[in-house]
């Protein structure tokens, strides 16, 4: 399995605050959950996290329900976010999910696969709170790029 820790402490506050974090053995964080407000205009939910070394790791799959006590639907079924398998390079995952609607609440897990099958909760099984944000033209331009999900090196 994948080896990917957050410190819970940090989590639980990066959950209480309304933060997305990015999950890697050290506990860093991306930054915050795009919050906002729209009327009508395109929205996006921004989700990232980060891993400092992976073991075994086959793909990620983004699990989105809204409510925090509701059914979980996979978002990415068919398509899982690529994972660099055994690796000590640390890569910067980003997820965009764009079927939502700006300033609604959202609650996300996010699931790593392994090569051999197993699963396991990035987020030590907690769930994350992101509201929708207005697109910008940025996550247009990096959207119509490099599509939804992707994988950057992060030195």
């Amino acid at each position: 399995m994948s080896k990917m820790y957050a410190n819970p402490q940090w989590l639980k506050w990066v959950l209480v605050l309304g933060l997305v974090p990015c999950v890697c053995a050290c506990g860093r964080f991306a930054g915050p959950a795009r919050w906002g407000e729209g009327d009508g205009e395109p929205a996006r939910v921004r989700i990232r996290w980060q891993t400092e070394t992976e073991l075994n790791t086959f793909g990620y799959y983004v699990y989105r329900a809204e409510a925090e006590d509701g059914e979980f639907v996979c978002l990415n079924p068919d398509h899982p976010l690529d994972a660099a398998g055994t690796t000590t390079t640390p890569y910067l995952y980003t997820y965009y999910d764009l079927d939502v609607e700006a300033g609604r609440a959202y609650f996300y897990r996010v699931i790593c696969k392994d090569l051999d099958g197993s699963e396991e909760h990035v987020f030590r099984e907690q769930t994350l709170r992101g509201a929708a944000k207005p697109l910008t033209p940025e996550d247009t331009e990096l959207i119509e790029g490099r599509g939804t999900m992707f994988r950057d090196e992060n030195h």
